[in-house]
């Protein structure tokens, strides 16, 4: 898996919302998203988020990496 930086889009592996990661700190990852107009953020361990690509394929799904 590609490694997960500051300024990265990621989701959750069991789905969710594209978030943005705004801080690191070892293992825990800390990330903002919009619920609306409504600014949410959490915090992560790395093992359950995966990074996010909004590029689409030629089948017109999105991809992941």
């Amino acid at each position: 898996m590609a490694e997960i930086k500051v300024g990265d889009r990621v989701m959750l592996k069991s789905g969710g919302p594209v978030m943005t990661v705004n801080e690191i700190n070892d293992n825990d990852v800390s990330c903002q998203w919009f619920e609306g107009s409504n600014i949410k953020g959490a915090t992560f361990v790395k093992e359950v988020l995966k990074k996010y690509s909004s590029t689409v394929s030629g089948s017109g799904y999105s991809n992941f990496s």
